[in-house]
């Protein structure tokens, strides 16, 4: 069945009276998109009643809630056994599951500065290592500007922080210069003159 036509099909079924919840399970989409898609028709109070009638019990409702759970966390376990420990040691350790303890999180915090800084190293060293001017002294000033903005898909800098794969990086890097922090200001600078009528940061 096409988008449509699921559309169509949702509109007439709640004009019928049916809940959202039905809507859903019968074509196959989310209560979200089901919610959405019938936003604009108003049921009348015989028909609210009469959905309030065949509704499960809460007792019901809440024991396939838990089942649901379970069975979810059953495909977590299978799917992602090699974090399974990690987030049960997690679990076991922390009093409040929103945060890891002090330790643990300067242990990531470690691994994860650690990362990014290998993963820079890398980027400066496949661009040359140096800026056109001269500059390598400090790795946190090495930058990436990209030649053409239009063909910008997402900045180098927030690829590294993500887990994306080196090749999609190196995509990202062949449209790119390596340059100084400098150079990179001075290169934007440019940009917004030609695109603002800006001279020596003032508007002409």
């Amino acid at each position: 069945m096409t988008k449509q036509r699921e559309h169509n099909a949702a509109l007439e079924m709640r004009k019928d009276g049916k809940p959202l919840g039905e809507i859903s399970k019968t074509l196959g989409i989310s209560k979200g998109t089901a919610s959405l898609w019938c936003n604009d028709i108003k049921l009348s109070p015989e028909q609210i009643t009469l959905n309030r009638k065949n509704a499960q019990p809460r007792e019901l409702r809440l024991k396939n809630l838990k089942i649901g759970r379970s069975v979810h966390a059953k495909n977590i376990q299978t799917s992602h056994a090699w974090n399974l420990s990690l987030l049960e040691s997690i679990l076991r350790e922390t009093p409040s599951r929103m945060k890891h303890p002090k330790s643990k999180r300067d242990t990531i915090n470690r691994y994860s500065i650690k990362r990014r800084l290998e993963l820079k190293r890398k980027c400066v060293e496949y661009k040359g290592g140096s800026c056109k001017c001269g500059y390598n002294k400090c790795l946190s000033a090495m930058e990436f500007h990209h030649r053409n903005q239009n063909e910008k898909d997402f900045p180098v800098s927030l690829m590294m922080r993500a887990s994306i794969p080196w090749e999609k990086i190196r995509e990202e890097l062949d449209k790119c210069d390596l340059v100084c922090a400098n150079c990179h200001r001075e290169k934007h600078e440019e940009i917004l003159a030609e695109k603002y009528k800006i001279k020596n940061g003032c508007v002409a």
